[in-house]
């Protein structure tokens, strides 16, 4: 695991809204740990998913 970002955080890094993020996360495509009560993303995650979250909408 490398370092955790939120999911806003995530949503700006793939320049999507944060919409985007909740359907990655409900179809399987990024996981989102909960850590404190925050949602959280592995930024691994982040780059892994980075064309596709921004050129399948």
């Amino acid at each position: 695991m490398n370092h955790l970002i939120t999911k806003s955080q995530a949503a700006y890094q793939l320049n999507v809204p944060i919409h985007r993020i909740n359907e990655m996360e409900e179809k399987g495509e990024i996981e989102i740990l909960m850590l404190g009560g925050e949602p959280m993303v592995d930024t691994f995650q982040v780059s892994r998913v980075s064309w596709h979250a921004q050129h399948v909408l």
